[in-house]
């Protein structure tokens, strides 16, 4: 395999475990409203879009979290998540959105990333990157799919409550996600035993 092969072959593995990472996001976000209907939560994760508006959905659910007892959930697991979240939109922002909207170029096994950005005036940045350098970021972006798989399995143990104050009213809703307990699963992929 030629060093440029490597270099592309690195370009997807880092999409590939970007898109687990996304996908685990979408489930904490499933379980966070409450959804059990595979479609309506699919729909509503659609919905949503952005990895940072799904993010930011889930970081006040944690704020917002209750165990049975209506204690809230111990400080440092809601601190440990919270950093997950923001190190996966850092890696969003400073590596995904260069990658996937930048001008791409491989040369000598190596990655340049152009972008350009147009404020007052235009700004091009070039951001080079090697393979392992890359791969390095994708691993690291496997491992926060995993704790934000936990993230939502402990989630799915608390009760999330949403206090909306309107002019002259009070409501108090709260979404009770205690319904099954939470596994992660791909399509096509086996449940877990």
């Amino acid at each position: 395999m030629s060093e440029d092969d490597n270099a592309f072959r690195s370009i997807g593995r880092f999409f590939v475990a970007f898109s687990k990472a996304e996908y685990e996001v979408g489930k904490a976000v499933q379980v966070v409203l409450g959804i059990q209907d595979a479609a309506c939560a699919k729909a509503a994760v659609a919905a949503l879009n952005d990895i940072t508006r799904k993010i930011n959905l889930i970081q006040s659910a944690l704020q917002h979290a209750r165990r049975p007892d209506n204690s809230k959930p111990n400080k440092k697991w809601i601190s440990d998540a919270k950093s997950s979240l923001k190190k996966l939109l850092g890696i969003n922002t400073d590596t995904r959105v260069k990658l996937a909207h930048g001008h791409l170029t491989v040369s000598d096994g190596k990655i340049l990333v152009e972008t350009a950005k147009a404020d007052d005036e235009l700004k091009i940045t070039q951001t080079p990157l090697t393979p392992s350098e890359l791969d390095n970021i994708s691993q690291k972006l496997l491992a926060l799919a995993d704790e934000v798989r936990e993230v939502a399995s402990e989630l799915s143990t608390l009760r999330i409550e949403v206090k909306i104050d309107i002019p002259a009213v009070s409501v108090e809703t709260f979404v009770d996600v205690q319904r099954k307990p939470y596994q992660s699963k791909l399509p096509n992929e086996p449940a877990a035993e």
